[in-house]
């Protein structure tokens, strides 16, 4: 039977995975990575983790295979740690599912599989960049004066990871925005820190379902694929089930953000994360719950609500409780005082243009009925 290893490299071929070998070798990538490096003093000649970008041969593929193997074994040597546990080590596949999404699987010899959809990791990317421009500390005072940029790149994040690729935020971003966001060393070293501390909680929460033995009944469930692939395979689950991973997922977050086990990246020498995104899971509840309750009901007018996934607010609650019995206090502080405020008013944003965009299209629907007239001539414009 197809062994966990074979059945990863199928859904990376049916998913187009080597398309990210072409964004990794782009101008723009390479020159991004190489202004990080000189920001940060970095030889990658004598880097623990090899060649970057710009060096002949790279793949970003297997850049992102090597990271996904690291953070596994990190995350599973906190699980053993705490003796949770109960499986052998999953392979990670990073693939373009075009969907806000991760889940656990099986392979069809039984092997645990965990499929991370790379959008979504992109997406925290973004919102992190986002983030550290308006505040990176809670008591650093007002944000500065481009908290109006960023709160237009984190909607223009929101947008486009979610399907909507031209909104009125996206032709903002294109025409007006002249400022460049910082290169200040501690706010690039944040974002970074930020969308890691996102990623490994989700890769947590995963790994937690395979610990927990969730994975019992599975069921073919039809994604975004090529015609004629074979459907993947998930497992019902049931909300008792999301909140159980949850805790198990976050108790694991922060071993390894507290490096509570021995762990690769402190045995390369590399520095544990800003001590501020312990809050991330709160943090990737918030923008989960933008898109639950103002996003997708866009797209999808008939959006049900699922029955296997708590809202993502009633999540919030349940972390938040264990965040506060777990974590650094000046984590909840940053929380409190700088990424809430943010959040809240990237979901105002976020639901106001959506508002606009709605009446705009209407007024252009009843410009088209008989009678009305130029379409271009009568509608409104942002």
């Amino acid at each position: 039977m197809m062994t966990a290893e074979e059945y990863v490299r199928q859904l990376e071929a049916e998913h187009d995975m080597d398309l990210l070998d072409v964004v990794g070798r782009s101008e723009e990538f390479v020159g991004a990575s190489l202004e990080t490096d000189r920001l940060f003093g970095v030889d990658r000649s004598q880097h623990p983790d090899g060649p970057g970008p710009s060096a002949a041969g790279y793949s970003f593929v297997e850049g992102t295979r090597k990271a996904a193997a690291e953070y596994r074994d990190d995350l599973m040597s906190v699980m053993k740690y705490y003796a949770m546990l109960a499986f052998s080590s999953p392979v990670f596949g990073f693939i373009p599912l075009l969907e806000f999404n991760a889940f656990a699987t099986r392979a069809p010899n039984g092997e645990a599989v965990c499929v991370l959809d790379n959008f979504l990791f992109n997406y925290f990317h973004y919102t992190s960049i986002a983030l550290s421009e308006c505040t990176i500390r809670g008591e650093d005072g007002p944000p500065p004066t481009d908290q109006k940029e960023a709160l237009l790149y984190g909607m223009f994040a929101t947008f486009w990871f979610c399907g909507m690729d031209d909104p009125e935020c996206v032709r903002y971003l294109r025409s007006e925005r002249k400022r460049p966001f910082s290169v200040d060393p501690d706010r690039v070293w944040f974002a970074g820190c930020m969308s890691e501390a996102m990623l490994i909680f989700v890769l947590a929460h995963e790994l937690a379902h395979h610990s927990l033995g969730h994975l019992n009944q599975l069921q073919p469930r039809k994604l975004f694929r090529k015609k004629g692939a074979e459907p993947l395979y998930v497992y019902s689950r049931s909300q008792q089930e999301e909140f159980a991973a949850d805790s198990c997922g976050l108790r694991t977050f922060l071993g390894y953000m507290q490096g509570d086990a021995p762990l690769i990246r402190c045995q390369k020498g590399l520095a544990l994360p800003h001590a501020a995104t312990q809050c991330a899971p709160l943090l990737f509840f918030d923008l989960l719950a933008i898109a639950e309750e103002a996003v997708l009901p866009a797209i999808i007018p008939d959006c049900a609500v699922s029955r296997s996934h708590p809202p993502a607010r009633d999540r919030a609650i349940v972390a938040r409780k264990d965040l506060e019995a777990r974590c650094a206090s000046d984590a909840l502080s940053y929380y409190n005082q700088a990424a809430l405020p943010f959040v809240e008013e990237l979901g105002d944003i976020v639901v106001e243009t959506l508002t606009r965009m709605a009446e705009q299209a209407r007024a252009r629907n009843q410009c088209r009925q008989p009678g009305g007239g130029d379409a271009e001539d009568r509608a409104p414009h942002p």
